[in-house]
């Protein structure tokens, strides 16, 4: 831990959750961030694997302790899944079994005024959660809440940044950015709200049991269509191949 928060600096960026993994001794972590009035934060940086899919799931369905944790403005911790009330999260917590999840603890980012976003952390196996682990996240966070802060305080509700400041978060090769421009691209064919469209995409992502980012990737090239109510919006299937995945 030493080591990383020694060079938080020069891994700060889309490595940094990685890093942050590896020192906490879990299997994935996420990085998701607060925008504006949104009741829910968006995924900015995850490990790949269970972190990612984890972390989809959360956003997906509105459930977790990354949701939670954000609407309390407190952290969240279960390091043991199978201790949840099936009635606290009953979509996520057999979808996160499934997946390979076994505790999960959220740590939120922000201060009773501000919400920055939240940091999950992920294990898959029987994991031993001690006082120097939560100690240790909690380093973390502060250090994290200092980077975003820097790097985009509009979001947090602070200074207005440069025009490019948003390119230190997401940076050119982020994959997040797409479901906001499949949630245009699905307004604009429905008639929908962009709040309807994203929940349109939400819902499809689910039924399908795929990566939200996996529709939007295949909303934006044309590959998948989301449907809507009988005889409303623009259909796409003539413009170009149509792979779209049955609901």
């Amino acid at each position: 831990m030493t080591a990383v928060l020694r060079r938080f600096d020069e891994l700060w960026g889309p490595q940094i959750v990685g890093a942050c993994a590896d020192a906490l001794e879990a299997d994935g972590l996420a990085i998701s961030l607060s925008v504006a009035e949104a009741p829910y934060a968006e995924p900015l940086w995850w490990t790949p694997g269970v972190a990612a899919r984890f972390e989809d799931l959360q956003y997906t369905l509105g459930e977790g302790p990354g949701p939670e944790a954000l609407r309390a403005g407190q952290h969240v911790l279960e390091p043991d899944l199978a201790g949840v009330l099936p009635s606290r999260w009953p979509a996520l917590t057999p979808a996160a079994y499934k997946a390979g999840v076994r505790g999960a603890c959220s740590y939120y980012l922000g201060t009773s005024a501000v919400r920055v976003g939240v940091m999950t952390v992920v294990t898959c196996r029987q994991h031993v959660f001690s006082l120097q682990h939560y100690l240790d996240a909690l380093a973390l966070v502060d250090r994290i809440i200092t980077g975003l802060s820097r790097a985009a305080p509009q979001e947090m509700g602070l200074d207005t940044p440069d025009e490019d400041d948003t390119d230190l978060l997401w940076g050119p090769d982020a994959d997040w950015p797409v479901v906001h421009q499949a949630t245009g691209m699905v307004s604009a064919q429905l008639g929908l709200s962009l709040v309807d469209a994203l929940a349109r995409l939400r819902a499809y992502a689910y039924a399908n049991d795929v990566l939200l980012i996996e529709v939007a990737q295949g909303v934006v090239a044309r590959r998948i269509h989301i449907p809507g109510d009988e005889g409303n919006g623009r259909d796409w299937a003539d413009e170009g191949e149509d792979d779209r995945l049955d609901p």
